[in-house]
């Protein structure tokens, strides 16, 4: 054990010695009991060593960390950060953008905030409305995209605090919170979509806010949430669930599941597996027999050697278990096969069926797509889909290869006309051109009108 003379006020006065105090084991005393260790304090206090050393990086002294006394006055969690752009840059003057983007049907609005083009951020919104369920997105897909426009309404914003507040006061405002007036979901203040949450009778914006008042990382926080933690349990306000859930009494001593296993000569993850699928430990363990309807390990036998399972059997022939099974479940092999005690009999492949096309015949489709230098899927693709010949599929694939020509000039690909153009999101440029039923010019010239500055 590694002593350190320093007192506690000298320790959490600087940051360095600080850091040195929560890695190595000191003695603490609180409330007149001395601890050997931060970590043995911890445990007497039924709190996580890791939130202990991540409210004291924050800020709290010893018995706020511990929960002895009131943690201190809740702040907004972004305040002191910066929004970045996606190259990890602090966004410049002019470029915290204040958005709204507007149901042309309804009136109704949702209001953002964004350090990226207006542009990009707006097709970001469209292709996630295809998979999210946000009630903007819901909207979307209900009126049709061509329904909503993008506003700027200000970009006047020095920093992403200053932008947060911003945001905050135009959605109360505006009070798109309310279904009738908008797609809000929260009071905003924060970049992204956020959802409330309601700990201890008190209602948070977010639940990276509601972490962050707690001290508690807010990745730590989500998982808790996702394994079916209240939110209580997850900030350490109440104790977590089924607290002795990894020990186990095993011949009168309380040891841990990992420990058991080895014990009982069992593979800790298979125990794992047999528990999540509700067996009880002695059940896992092999100390009672399985549930009612499992079959359990069927016995095998080959070449009059019995073996417990398939397992065992694989191991005996020195084959991975996870070949063996595969061979069985999915390529249907038999088990002489699948061990290699049976030699397996190689099918001889079929000839595809006979394609005729520019007056050639071809055995296979694949063998026509190599004589015209294509690739075989591209041409099953465009036959399947669109109902075409295959010369048809052949030519459609051929010209499709050609340079893009725009505004008199000729490019490699559409993604270099979008660049040359000053469109920095190709995607918007696609959309208007698959979806639209625009040319690449008429694309171009639209999107140029439609984001030009301000």
């Amino acid at each position: 054990m590694l002593f350190i003379a320093f007192s506690l006020e000298k320790i959490y006065n600087n940051t360095y010695i600080r850091d040195i105090f929560i890695m190595v084991s000191i003695p603490i005393t609180i409330n007149e009991k001395t601890f050997s260790s931060n970590k043995a304090a911890c445990l007497h206090f039924n709190i996580c060593p890791s939130t202990f050393k991540d409210r004291i990086s924050r800020g709290h002294t010893i018995l706020q960390a511990l929960g002895l006394e009131e943690r201190p006055t809740k702040t907004n969690h972004w305040t002191n950060y910066d929004i970045k752009n996606s190259k990890g840059e602090s966004a410049g003057y002019g470029s915290y953008n204040l958005y709204e983007i507007v149901n042309l049907i309804n009136g109704k609005k949702y209001i953002g905030l964004t350090v990226q083009t207006l542009t990009k951020r707006y097709y970001q919104h469209i292709f996630d409305s295809k998979t999210q369920n946000y009630p903007l997105y819901r909207a979307m897909r209900k009126y049709g995209i061509e329904n909503f426009e993008i506003q700027l309404i200000r970009n006047d914003a020095k920093n992403g605090y200053e932008l947060q507040i911003q945001e905050t006061e135009e959605i109360i405002l505006q009070d798109t919170r309310n279904p009738q007036n908008g797609y809000n979901i929260s009071t905003g203040g924060s970049p992204g979509n956020g959802k409330s949450i309601r700990i201890a009778n008190i209602e948070y914006n977010t639940h990276a806010e509601a972490a962050s008042y707690y001290g508690i990382d807010s990745g730590v926080f989500a998982m808790r949430l996702r394994s079916k933690w209240t939110p209580e349990e997850a900030v350490d306000i109440e104790p977590p669930p089924n607290l002795k859930r990894h020990k186990v009494e095993l011949d009168g001593k309380l040891i841990s599941m990992r420990q058991a296993a080895k014990l009982n000569g069992i593979n800790y993850k298979t125990v794992h597996f047999r528990i999540q699928q509700g067996w009880t430990y002695q059940q896992a363990l092999d100390i009672e027999s399985p549930p009612e309807g499992h079959q359990g390990n069927i016995k095998i036998c080959i070449n009059g050697t019995t073996y417990a399972s398939l397992y065992d059997a694989a191991a005996a022939y020195n084959i991975r278990y996870q070949t063996v099974h595969q061979r069985i479940k999915y390529q249907k092999w038999t088990l002489e096969e699948a061990l290699e005690i049976k030699q397996r009999e190689k099918k001889v492949r079929e000839n595809g069926t006979e394609v005729q096309a520019f007056g050639k015949s071809y055995k296979s489709i694949s063998a026509c797509a190599r004589d015209n230098g294509l690739k075989m899927p591209s041409i099953v693709y465009r036959i399947q889909s669109y109902s075409e010949t295959t010369e048809e599929a052949i030519i459609a694939l051929k010209n499709a290869e050609k340079k893009i020509l725009a505004f008199g000039k000729h490019y490699p690909s559409m993604t270099a006309c979008a660049k040359a153009h000053g469109i920095d999101d190709m995607r918007a440029l696609w959309y208007r051109v698959h979806e639209r039923g625009e040319t690449i010019e008429e694309g171009i010239k639209h999107l140029k009108d439609l984001f030009q500055p301000l």
